[in-house]
């Protein structure tokens, strides 16, 4: 739960024009982005069509050939077996009307009754009503021919003939005939008549056998068309490879729909605009610009007052989309080497975790949407950027970078082989690439961000941990004069500061950031150290008390702007003089002001005068040095520091901050404010802890105790 009263209402900085200004120019940056590939080339041509210059590939590709599957599945069609169902009850009855034929041809014969040419004449009849066909280069001789043939056959070699033909219709109907080879069934009849038999009969068994040859194997159109269009469904698109440089086509050459295809695929010939396709991706663009304006609106409102680092926001995801672009999967291990993950870890260590992962949900749509063929880069992108987010962004050493880009490393590389082993295209050879793009895409990231973090620290306000070292260095030259000047102010910095590291501790947050912002709070009392109370000696005046409550307010605060210039005067970085704003927020010099009440009764009283120029606390650490700054002086103005006390009076900082609004934006919660008063009660226990009683000797003597609130009121 976040600590924000009802009775107070957030006022955070913020510039609408230069969010407006910047989600607009992201929106058309993605834009184009997006719709690049798209676009209509110069040269409009055509299969065909002669090339007007020779075209080489920008780059190297490897794609799915369209054409080359169209063959392939045609060569399936055409060679495919149909599934076939035979009907035994065909040859049979083949047989049957064949053996009646016969029978009616050898009645003719027999019958004596009839002359030689009537015979002849009526064979000649039969024959002429089942005409055969032939299809070879010698066709079978005339009816007439054979009918002679027939007449003359003796009664022996007839048998013989009639015998014969009703074998062949068993032996071919038994093989099959289908509507396609039935052709060359009747033609392949000479080839299996027995040998035995003369020229003349083995005409006359052809003749006689031919027309009853029929169709006995049927094919399963509803079968046939299932099994090939799943035979179909199993076949894969043929892929081709273009090496960059590869010359496509020669200018003066004709077009052919191969070169036409390889041009469509690299992108160099697009004739026409798609505009359903570029208005939906116009429309992705600006949805994505406007979900990113109220984003910031709502979450980091602060951002758009320094448009020096919306500018840099911009840039690092246009520049990273437009990379994006350019990823293809036939050279993926050279884009695994590439560290595009650094712009989510450059906003995580500049900004926070949740705007880089808002960061890498674009790239991610980005890189889904100019190339839809490479899911497992998409997958890969998404493990990266979230790992190196996480690890980097919580670097404060330089070994910290060190092992982030160790395990970056060997996160990329599971990913990596994750991928393969799940494709089944693992082999030695790409798991030797694999680890050593993943290695080099760990430590190119992290020596990338620390180059980064020195000259882009200042764009983001951002203060690097060796920065902070030299600011806590009890050297430093600011340091060194808030203590010879300023000495009272001086040891309450550095207890604040103890104050502040420990509870940062306890919320897991910066110590370090914390301890600075503590040290430099109140450098401003360096103007006139002599009119605060805690660098008063025993020859000190007040210089204060005799001023007009309103007056001694103006001093009071004025110590807050002065601190800024000062501060600056020392370069000390803007993150850290944003504290010494902060560290009050909008409250009120409460003593002075109370005194103004005193003194003024009803009269009305300018209570700007008496408050503080803020503005609030914007981050946690900010808090905690405010509410470490008012726990020290209450605590230290305490003559009894009993534990019940010092926890009431920590109890009553905190809540006196939280019901006038003071943190209100620092998106501290309720649990974390537990967790702050445990520090800062551990911390000045043992500041404040009891001592035994010591003796020592009187001026006559004597040996007197002394007395555990003396030791309370005077603290060794």
């Amino acid at each position: 739960m976040s600590v924000l009263p009802t009775n107070v209402q957030a006022s955070k900085p913020y510039n609408r024009r230069n969010l407006i200004l910047f989600c607009t120019i992201l929106s058309c940056g993605l834009a184009l982005t997006f719709i690049y590939k798209f676009l209509p080339s110069p040269f409009h041509l055509a299969e065909g069509d002669i090339a007007p210059i020779t075209i080489r590939s920008p780059r190297d590709m490897t794609y799915e050939s369209t054409l080359e599957y169209d063959k392939l599945v045609e060569q399936t069609k055409e060679n495919f077996p149909a599934s076939v169902q035979t009907n035994w009850s065909v040859g049979p009855h083949q047989k049957e009307l064949l053996a009646d034929y016969l029978a009616s041809i050898t009645k003719v014969k027999n019958d004596p009754s009839f002359t030689p040419t009537e015979k002849n004449n009526l064979v000649l009849q039969l024959l002429k009503n089942i005409p055969a066909t032939r299809e070879g280069d010698q066709p079978l001789p005339d009816d007439e021919t054979i009918a002679g043939y027939i007449i003359n056959l003796n009664i022996r070699p007839w048998e013989y003939v009639r015998s014969e033909d009703l074998r062949l219709s068993d032996y071919f109907h038994y093989q099959g005939i289908t509507e396609q080879n039935i052709s060359q069934q009747r033609d392949s009849i000479p080839r299996v008549i027995q040998e035995s038999f003369t020229d003349d009969e083995r005409i006359v068994i052809e003749r006689l056998i031919n027309p009853f040859l029929a169709i006995n194997v049927f094919e399963d159109y509803a079968k046939t068309k299932e099994r090939l269009d799943k035979a179909i469904s199993s076949l894969t698109k043929p892929k081709k490879t273009i090496a960059s440089g590869e010359t496509i086509v020669k200018k003066g050459e004709k077009l052919t729909p191969t070169t036409i295809e390889a041009l469509e695929k690299l992108g160099l010939i697009n004739p026409t605009l798609d505009w359903q396709r570029i208005f939906a991706l116009l429309l992705i663009a600006i949805l994505i610009g406007i979900l990113t304006y109220f984003y910031i609106t709502y979450f980091y409102p602060n951002l758009t007052e320094n448009k020096y680092a919306l500018w840099t926001i911009v840039t690092l995801i246009i520049v990273n989309c437009l990379l994006l672009r350019n990823v293809v999967p036939e050279r993926p291990y050279i884009y695994y080497l590439l560290p595009i993950s650094i712009i989510p870890a450059l906003f995580g260590i500049f900004i926070d975790r949740n705007f880089a992962f808002w960061t890498i949900g674009i790239f991610a749509v980005t890189l889904g949407i100019i190339n839809t063929d490479v899911n497992d880069f998409i997958i890969f992108l998404l493990f990266s950027s979230f790992v190196a987010t996480i690890l980097i962004s919580r670097a404060r050493h330089f070994y910290h970078f060190i092992k982030a880009a160790a395990l970056i490393a060997i996160t990329n590389a599971l990913v990596l082989i994750s991928i393969h082993l799940s494709s089944y295209s693992l082999d030695f050879d790409s798991g030797f690439k694999i680890v050593w793009a993943s290695i080099g895409h760990g430590f190119l990231l992290s020596v990338l961000i620390i180059l980064a973090l020195l000259y882009l620290g200042n764009i983001f306000n951002h203060v690097s941990y060796i920065q902070l070292l030299e600011l806590a260095n009890p050297n430093h030259p600011l340091l060194i004069k808030l203590a010879s000047q300023a000495p009272g102010t001086y040891h309450h910095s550095l207890t604040v500061a103890e104050l502040s590291q420990a509870a940062a501790d306890a919320l897991s947050l910066d110590p370090l950031l914390a301890k600075v912002y503590a040290l430099y709070h109140d450098v401003g009392k360096l103007k006139s150290p002599e009119i605060f109370i805690e660098n008063h000696t025993q020859t000190t005046k007040d210089s204060l008390k005799n001023l007009s409550p309103e007056a001694a307010a103006k001093k009071i605060t004025s110590h807050v702007v002065a601190g800024v210039q000062i501060a600056k005067n020392y370069n000390v970085p803007d993150k850290i003089i944003r504290s010494i704003l902060t560290h009050h927020g909008t409250s009120k010099a409460d003593y002075f002001y109370q005194r103004a009440l005193e003194l003024k009764h009803n009269q009305k009283i300018n209570e700007k005068v008496f408050t503080y120029p803020g503005p609030l606390p914007q981050n946690k650490e900010e808090a905690l040095v405010m509410l470490a700054d008012g726990s020290e002086a209450v605590v230290r103005s305490m003559k009894r520091k009993d534990p019940e006390d010092i926890s009431k009076s920590i109890d009553w900082i905190i809540k006196k901050r939280m019901d006038s609004g003071q943190l209100a934006e620092s998106n501290l919660t309720i649990g974390e404010l537990a967790k702050i008063k445990d520090a800062f009660y551990a911390t000045l226990m043992g500041i404040y802890h009891p001592r035994v009683a010591y003796k020592r000797a009187t001026t006559n003597g004597r040996k007197k105790a002394v007395e555990d609130h003396d030791l309370r009121e005077h603290p060794a």
